[in-house]
């Protein structure tokens, strides 16, 4: 089951959408998804549910942050690139809302209307992040 709202629920609608072109495109033998389908079904699904952004996110393939292990982001990648084109024909409504979104995001990126605060906000949050793991390195060491 497909849990979330808005944003972050139509972008778990569309990877498990294509998720099922690319299985059933690859010839995966089960009338479901394959096991390894699955389970880049489900990390990209937790992905998505602790997206630091929220119901703000960009496409991931535009986002600032890369959040998907580097074997994982390979795999969603070729998900992706399989899918992308058939989707038009699966699925109509969606492509089309993915192609003018992100072609909006982009031309407002372009247009200086999003994006920079956005991997400001990023960055200070990774910062934060590193300061917490120092602080909390020195204070194991500083007991031992």
């Amino acid at each position: 089951m497909i849990k979330g709202k808005g944003r972050i629920l139509s972008e778990k609608i569309t990877v498990a959408k294509m998720m099922v072109v690319y299985c059933k495109g690859n010839s995966h033998p089960s009338p479901h998804l394959c096991p390894d389908c699955q389970l880049l079904l489900n990390y990209a699904q937790k992905r998505l549910d602790s997206c630091q952004f929220g119901e703000k996110k960009s496409f991931c393939e535009q986002c600032p942050v890369h959040c998907y292990k580097q074997d994982m982001r390979v795999k969603i990648k070729m998900v992706m690139r399989f899918s992308g084109p058939r989707m038009l024909m699966h699925d109509p409504p969606l492509a089309i809302k993915h192609l003018l979104l992100s072609t909006i995001y982009r031309y407002k990126k372009r247009k200086g209307l999003v994006g920079p605060d956005r991997w400001e906000q990023a960055e200070a949050r990774r910062s934060e992040r590193n300061e917490k793991a120092e602080v909390f390195r020195e204070q194991s060491v500083r007991k031992r």
